[in-house]
């Protein structure tokens, strides 16, 4: 997995090194994060429309709730589902955020992913057959598997992967003419998709074999991939009770058929 990391990366040196220059070049500032999320939406909003036509029910909205990493937050994004076809997702804008990531973290909280999923849900099986489970949204439980897996393949269902790339470089990237090339962006987002299983056996490592924080650390830290500040965020997730089963479905979801 390292030697295809290292490969796609074009790492002259050490992975840590060339991760930490990516990092400082892909990063959106903070001041024009929540428009390139807005774009993003727009774009996956208007594909799921014309790939899915009829699909989302009259009156469906997304209200986007700009917040700080600084204020004690551990996520990217997340969908915060209000019932009666409305999600409010949170953007965060001072960490995470890179112009190769927007259509991705688009698709997954909004078009064709968790408000699609819900909205859907709602109107087909709580509005029409009366399924009245459907108005209780649960996360640490077995329907988590689903949505994570529905959530995280959701911007394939829309784009090839070349499609991504060149939607991603077109429509984000500060300056294209200077940016990697199509080919080079698919290579890494298909290294990238290897990455999750890092993150799934140190959860595994944690809470099946009883490894402690430090271990933990020191097993994902020994990839190269995380700055300080994503490690330790990562790491406090893995041992919160209400957050340790996230990286078990992500993972299994995305391999349901």
């Amino acid at each position: 997995m390292k030697d295809q990391i290292y490969e796609a990366y074009e790492v002259s040196g050490t992975l840590k090194k060339r991760m930490e220059i990516l990092r400082v070049e892909r990063a959106l500032p903070q001041r024009e994060a929540l428009e390139a999320f807005k774009k993003g939406v727009k774009i996956v909003e208007e594909r799921t429309k014309e790939v899915f036509p009829d699909m989302l029910p009259k009156g469906e909205q997304i209200e986007l709730n700009p917040i700080l990493f600084s204020d004690g937050i551990n996520w990217v994004s997340y969908n915060w589902y209000q019932g009666n076809f409305k999600s409010i997702v949170d953007v965060t804008l001072d960490f995470g955020m890179y112009w190769t990531g927007i259509l991705r973290t688009s698709a997954h909280e909004c078009y064709p992913g968790h408000h699609t999923q819900f909205v859907v849900a709602e109107d087909k099986l709580f509005n029409e057959r009366n399924h009245f489970e459907q108005a209780i949204l649960l996360q640490c439980n077995p329907y988590i598997v689903i949505c994570e897996g529905i959530a995280d393949i959701s911007l394939n269902s829309l784009f090839s992967a070349q499609e991504q790339e060149e939607i991603a470089l077109r429509e984000f990237c500060p300056d294209p003419l200077k940016g990697p090339s199509v080919d080079l962006l698919v290579k890494q987002n298909c290294a990238r998709k290897k990455i999750p299983m890092i993150k799934f056996n140190a959860t595994y490592h944690a809470h099946v074999d009883s490894w402690s924080e430090k271990e933990v650390k020191a097993y994902v830290k020994s990839f190269e991939l995380w700055d300080s500040k994503s490690l330790n965020n990562m790491t406090k997730l893995i041992f919160k009770p209400h957050f340790r089963t996230s990286e078990y479905a992500y993972q299994i979801g995305t391999t349901i058929k």
